[in-house]
Parts: C-alpha cells; structure tokens; sequence
C-alpha cells in the first residue's frame, strides 16, 4: 500500500519536474498551478507506461527490472523536489473540496476490502493482466473473448504492474482513484486557460464535475473509461491550445495525450481525428515560418509516441490477422458473428435525450421512452449504465445561452471553441455505433463520451461562479459553492450506498471478511466456484467464450495454471495436468433470445435465450466422459465445473452434483446440442 502511493507520487513528481524543464526550454508559458498538474499527470503516465512498453515487448516486465523503473522515478522525484519549489497553499476557499477528499479516502478504503468487481474487470481487464504478468511482457494472447485480443492495452499494463509488484489485486481500484482525481484537475486546468478563473471559481467547477455519478462509481473501480476520459480532455486541453496560438509545449503535451488516449481504448482516436482539421488549418497559416526540421521531429515524436505509448497493440493485433478494434459479442451456431457494427443515426438523438432524461427518472433501473411508450432498463447506480446526474442534464439546457453570450470573450476564445467543436464532433462520431438490443447503448455512450462533462461544466458553472465573484455578490458565490458542496455530498452518499456492485453493506461485510473473493451481484459463475475449492497451484482449463469470468480462477495469489481451450477442444485435448474444467459461455443465454430487440423487453426476456451448438459441445461431451465428474452446473448461466477424476479427493458438491449430472446427461446427447427452452430456460 505504501509502496503503491510511493511510486504514484513519484510518477507524478517525475513528471512535475519534466514538464517544468521543458517549459523552460521551450521558452513557454505555464499558465497556472492546475495546468501544471495535469501535465505533470501525463508527461508521468507516458514516461512509466514508455517503460513498461519497452520492457513488455522485450519480455523482461518482471519484479525485478518493474522495481528498478520505480527505483529511477523515486531518485528522479528526489530530485525534483531539491532542486525545484513544490508547494501547495491551502486557504479557506479549499475548504470548499473538504468532500471530495473525504469521498477519496472512503474510496481508497473500500478499494482495499472489497475484491476485484463488475464484469469487464473479471472477464478481460484482470485476466489480461495476468497474462502479461505470467508472459512477462506483451505479446498476441489466443483466448476466446476477442477483447483481450483487440482491444489496446494501456490499462491492462498499468494492472499488471499493480499486481506484479503489489502481489495482490487489492489496490487495482486504486488506479481509478488515480484517474478520477486527474479528472479533477483537468477541469481546473480548463477554467484557468479557459477564463483565468480565480481558486473560488475553479472550486466550482472541480465540485461539479466530482458529482457526476458516472465519475463517483467508477473512481472505485477496475475500468479504463476514467483514464480515457482524462486523457482524451488533456488532448483537447493542449490540441486546441495549440491549433489556437501555437507553441512546441502544447503541442508535445497534445501528441502524449492523445496517443496514450489511443492506447487505452479506441474511441480516444475520434479525438485525435476531429482535432486534425483544425491542427491542418494552423499548419497552413505558419506554412511560411514552419521549417522541415519542425515537420520532421513533429512527426518522428508522433510515431514514437504512438508506438511507445500504446499503439504497439495495435500491430500486435493486425500482424495477428484479427481486426485491431473488432470485438465480436457472440457467435450462433450456423450464423455469423453478432459484432458491434457502425451506422445506428437514431443514435445521434435518442442518446442525448436519454442520457440527460434518465436522472429525473422515478425509476432507478429504468428511463421511459416517450416514442415507445415503455420503459427502458437503465440502472441508475451501475458503472456501465450510470449517467452524468442531474446537475449536468441543467447544465446542457444552458449551455447554449452560455455559448452564445461568452462565445467570443476573453483572449482564450479560439482555443475554447475549438475544444468544444471538437469534443461534440466526437461524440458524434461515437454515437452511431450499432449495439443491440436496442438501447444497450446505455451501457456504453455515456462512458466513452465523459471527456464532454468538464467542458461543459467549464462553459457554465466556473464563468456563473466568476459573475458571482464580484465583491458585491460575494455572499451569492459562498452560497453557491456551498450548494454544490451539499449536492456533492447527496450524491456521493447516495452512490456509496447504492452501488450496484460495492454497495456499502457489501464493503462494510467484506471487511470483517477480508480473505472472502465472493462479488455481490453474481455468485453463480463457475470460476468463483472452482475459485472455493481448487488448491493454490491446481492447473484449470476453461472453455470460455465472449464475457466467460475467468479472473477468479488464477486465485487469490494468482499462483494457478489457466489453460484457456479452443472451440474444437475435446476431452482428449484438455492438458493431463488439468484437475478442474470450467465452462462459462453465458453470453447466448443471457442476450440472444430472438425477441429481446429492445431494452424495454429486459426485464421479460433477459437469461431465456438459447446457446450455440458451440457453446454446449465440450460440456457435452464431458458429461458422458467417465474422466470427469460434474460439480457444478447452473444451466440458467451455462455454467459448470468439472472434476477430473482420480486427481485428488473428491471435491465438495460432488455426491451433491451426481443426481443433477444424471439428469442433465439424459437431456444431452453426445452428438447433439442441449435443447434448452426459451420459456423455462432449463433442459
């Protein structure tokens, strides 16, 4: 724990004294406190994950050479804080962001007690992880959920060195910490280059965007969207910055965040790209005082950020022959791939609307929908499907009378409007991905378009509190930076409470039962299963496919063997060494009944679909193979453990397990698939 907050706050002091030598080299302008922190966040990020990306494609990512890297970073911060002047004023106006430093330390306390938590974090970031843990470095993984092998991999690295040198994934959650709390400072690095906005104003801002749900629920959690939201605004920050007035120090920051925005997910690129018009425009204009040598070092610094910043999966990917950003959801048998496609325009309005209805919704895991006359399944308190909360969906409907009165004020009007321009062309190029069933898109937009959220608090709250700055409506602003200091409060008391996947009950109960791995909102999956009863070195195969938990099946010590099988496995070519067998292909089941077209239907038809002749073959075949014996079978989830026979005592469930395997056999037939009815959804 103490090691962890070491090597962050050397990240960052590294970066500190990084970004204050290149301002001085470059002759630049710092603009104020908050500016300089969020460079010195990314220009820390992008040096350790440089580090990390070298060492992982060279495959010596180990304890060893990961400690010498924080090692250098820890002399390097030393360094910084004797020969530069650190310090940070703390007046009565910081009083104002008291709670936020206390949702942070409740934040960092839960994240040591409750285990790793929702399903993208046990189905591919977690496992990822442990892959390149176990590889010692970065390479093509041939596992079944294509996530794991598409998708880029900045945050998967960061987990990896989390758990390489922690040994333990109680502080992964602490990465969101992190990401949460340079989201913060990016809003204040926004209102000062924005507006030249004084502490009070910033205090605001940086309470209103601390408040949007979306931001509360996953600053505790193990997911990128954060850290993507973050960098994605930091490229907007400095891109604009520089489209606008120029300069090698905006322009060097713009290149870093974007390419480590690139490198963490793909929708970063929609930043980049709406960026480029505007950045082409300015090359234009300075064609004449612009030399080859600016042109030349601007694009070599580009590719090699690019490739060291998180772009090298990418090539992995493409020399892999996979596409470098698919992700294929699912796959029925005789049909072809159920992949998320592009072209759904109802998107560019439904979503807007829904995401800024579903706060005032009476229903919380529900929005209804006015053109439908039904409701939507929306959970309010799910970090997928969560929103950007009230306050927010107020501050749109005035962002228009903002933008028109202030869209020409100040020196830094270029700059804004095309932070702006840029940050609505983006979700615009995010939103018509097609998802179904339709309204699934719930779960998705709001995250991948976050960077919004600060701009748009920017443009409303921080100039408001500015207004109100004046001496003579003084009393106005402490009321109001009070207000959204109680609403911050409400909000974080209520996102505390009600988390879907950490509630507080849940947090509290876990830590009279700290060695406990069991989530709160699935307990049936098969490896939290095999996860109680396997020993610590036991080798496991799981036959997986797109959403498959397989993170608890590592254990706790991450010291198991997970052998990850193929869609023509057989039970011959499951490895001898092999005691346990997993099946966990839930997603057909879960989402794949014809009738389930819209999110209105949810709560109907969710969990009555069929699975895919893939889906059932193995498990087929090993429930007549006399090697194995059933454990475990939750046929609602298409989920089961299997036993290898003779490889140890007989495990628990098993005398339990042996009428429903019998049963269970009689309805499966080894040459064809189980038959499971949509209505019961049971053999």
């Amino acid at each position: 724990m103490i090691g962890f907050v070491a090597v962050a706050a050397s990240v960052f002091l590294t970066g500190y004294g990084v970004a204050s030598w290149l301002w001085e080299r470059f002759d630049a302008e710092e603009e104020g406190p908050f500016e300089r922190a969020a460079a010195s966040v990314v220009i820390g990020a992008a040096m350790w994950i440089a580090a990390n990306w070298i060492l992982a494609i060279t495959h010596l990512l180990t304890f060893t050479s990961l400690t010498i890297v924080a090692a250098t970073f820890v002399a390097a911060a030393a360094a910084t804080l004797y020969l530069r002047r650190f310090t940070i004023r703390l007046t009565k106006k910081s009083l104002a962001i008291l709670p936020i430093v206390l949702w942070i330390v409740f934040i960092l306390w839960r994240g040591t007690i409750v285990p790793s938590l929702s399903h993208d974090a046990l189905a591919y970031h977690l496992p990822k992880a442990v892959m390149i843990m176990q590889a010692h470095g970065y390479e093509t993984f041939r596992v079944a959920d294509q996530r794991i092998v598409t998708l880029p991999a900045n945050y998967e690295l960061l987990l990896a060195d989390v758990l390489i040198l922690s040994g333990t994934d109680r502080l992964t959650e602490w990465l969101g910490t992190i990401a949460y709390i340079a989201m913060l400072i990016l809003t204040g690095a926004f209102a000062e280059r924005w507006w030249r906005a004084d502490r009070s104003a910033i205090a605001a801002g940086i309470l209103a965007v601390a408040a949007t749900p979306l931001f509360l629920l996953h600053s505790g959690a193990d997911k990128n969207d954060l850290m993507t939201a973050f960098l994605c605004g930091a490229t907007l920050l400095w891109g604009a910055g520089w489209c606008a007035r120029g300069g090698r120090m905006p322009l060097l920051l713009a290149i870093a965040s974007a390419a480590l925005a690139i490198g963490t997910k793909p929708n970063g690129a929609a930043v980049a790209v709406c960026l480029a018009p505007f950045a082409l425009m300015r090359i234009v204009r300075e064609r004449r005082s612009t030399t080859y040598r600016d042109v030349a070092s601007t694009l070599i610094g580009g590719v090699l950020a690019f490739l060291l910043l998180g772009g090298a999966s990418y090539i992995f990917a493409a020399s892999s022959h996979v596409s470098p950003i698919g992700v294929q959801l699912g796959q029925r048998s005789g049909a072809g791939a159920e992949s998320v496609t592009y072209g759904d325009w109802q998107n560019l309005w439904q979503v807007p609307y829904l995401a800024l209805a579903e706060p005032f919704s009476r229903n919380d895991f529900a929005v209804w929908v006015p053109w439908r006359h039904e409701g939507w399944f929306w959970p309010r308190y799910e970090i997928y499907f969560s929103s950007a909360g009230p306050l927010f969906s107020v501050l749109v409907l005035l962002l228009p009378i903002a933008v028109i009165k202030l869209r020409r004020r100040g020196e830094s009007a270029t700059e804004r409007n095309v932070a702006s321009m840029c940050a609505a062309l983006a979700s615009i190029i995010v939103l018509p991905t097609d998802m179904r069933p339709l309204g699934f898109f719930a779960g998705a937009f709001i995250r991948y378009c976050a960077f919004v959220i600060p701009i748009v608090v920017c443009w409303t709250v921080v100039p408001a509190c500015l207004y109100l700055g004046a001496p003579e409506r003084r009393r106005l602003a402490i009321i109001a930076t009070a207000g959204l200091a109680l609403f911050f409060v409400v909000e974080a008391a209520d996102n505390a409470i009600n988390d879907n996947f950490a509630p507080l009950d849940y947090a509290l109960s876990m830590s009279s039962d700290p060695t406990s791995r069991m989530p709160y909102f699935d307990k049936r999956r098969a490896a939290n299963i095999v996860d109680r009863v396997a020993g610590p070195a036991d080798t496991i195969a799981i036959d997986g496919a797109f959403g498959a938990w397989v993170y608890p099946a590592y254990g706790s010590r991450l010291t198991r063997n997970v052998v990850y099988l193929n869609r023509e496995s057989t039970p011959d070519s499951i490895p001898i060494r092999a005691r346990w067998v997993i099946v966990d292909r839930s997603w057909n089941v879960t989402w794949s009944n014809p009738r389930f077209t819209d999110m209105g239907k949810f709560w109907r038809y969710i969990g009555h679909g069929s699975p895919s002749a893939d889906d059932v073959r193995l498990l087929n075949l090993l429930l007549h193979d006399t090697r194995f014996r059933l454990i475990y079978y939750e046929p609602r989830m298409n989920q089961a453990v299997f036993w290898r026979v003779g490889s140890g005592p007989s495990p628990p469930y098993a005398a339990r397990a042996a009428a429903s395997a019998a049963r269970t056999r009689d309805a499966f037939s080894p040459s064809a698939p189980a038959r499971i009815s949509i209505e019961t959804n049971r053999p």
